[in-house]
C-alpha cells in the first residue's frame, strides 16, 4: 500500500510541474494593422448650371454640363425676364458650386470670402451650403438623387459663412446660389432684380480658400 501511494503521489507531481511549464511558456501575439489617408492637398470646384422645373431647388431640376477651373466665369443670362405677376426680374437658371477635396480627405476648413463688383449683386443673390453624403442607388426610385443632403445655412451671397473641418467630415460641400425672388426673410437684408433697380452689371466674386491645418 505505501508502494501504491508512492507512485500515485508521483504522478501527481509530474502533473503538476508539466501544467506550470505550460503557463510559463504561454505567449501573446499582437498582429497589428494601419493605414494612413493623407490630406487633400487642394480643392476641386465645378460649378453646374441647373435650369428650374419649379419654383424649389430640386435633384430633378435639370442640370447642365458642368465647369471646372481655379477661375470660373457664372453669368446669370444676359437678359433677365420679368414675371408679370410679381414684377421680378428671374433667370431661368441657379447653380451649384460643387467642392471636394483633392489627394486625399479633409485636413482643414474652407474659408469662404467675397469682393463685392462695382454694382453688388450679392443685393440680389441668396447662397444656401449644404454637406453631401453619398448612399447606395435605390433602382426603385432613380429620380431621387443618390445623397443625403444637411442644409447648414441660407444667406446672402455675401455673408456666407466659413465651412469648418467638422462639417466636412465625411462629406463633400454644396453651394447653390440663385437671385432673389422677393420671398426672403427681412433679417436676410437682400431684394430682387425689379423695374426699381438701377440698370446695369452687377457682379461679385465668391473665393473659397482650403487651408490644411498645420
Amino acid at each position: 500500500m505505501k508502494v501504491k501511494n508512492m507512485v500515485l503521489t508521483l504522478v501527481l507531481g509530474i502533473a503538476l510541474i508539466f501544467g506550470v511549464t505550460a503557463l510559463v511558456n504561454a505567449n501573446e501575439v499582437n498582429v497589428v494593422f494601419q493605414a494612413e489617408m493623407p490630406s487633400a492637398t487642394a480643392i476641386e470646384v465645378t460649378v453646374f448650371p441647373i435650369e428650374f422645373t419649379d419654383d424649389d431647388i430640386d435633384f430633378n431640376d435639370n442640370w447642365l454640363e458642368g465647369e471646372e477651373g481655379a477661375a470660373i466665369n457664372v453669368d446669370f443670362e444676359t437678359d433677365l425676364t420679368m414675371n408679370s405677376e410679381t414684377g421680378v426680374y428671374a433667370s431661368g437658371h441657379y447653380y451649384a458650386i460643387e467642392i471636394g477635396g483633392n489627394g486625399g480627405g479633409w485636413g482643414g476648413p474652407i474659408q469662404v470670402d467675397y469682393i463685392a463688383g462695382t454694382n453688388d449683386l450679392a443685393l440680389h443673390a441668396t447662397a444656401t451650403v449644404s454637406m453631401m453624403t453619398w448612399v447606395a442607388d435605390d433602382p426603385n426610385t432613380p429620380d431621387v438623387e443618390p445623397a443625403e443632403e444637411a442644409v447648414l445655412e441660407t444667406a446672402r451671397l455675401d455673408r456666407v459663412s466659413d465651412i469648418s473641418e467638422a462639417d466636412l467630415e465625411g462629406h463633400w460641400a454644396r453651394i447653390y446660389v440663385g437671385l432673389a425672388s422677393g420671398e426672403e426673410p427681412a433679417d436676410m437684408e437682400v431684394t430682387p432684380f425689379t423695374n426699381a433697380t438701377l440698370p446695369g452689371v452687377y457682379s461679385g466674386t465668391l473665393q473659397l480658400t482650403y487651408t490644411v491645418a498645420g
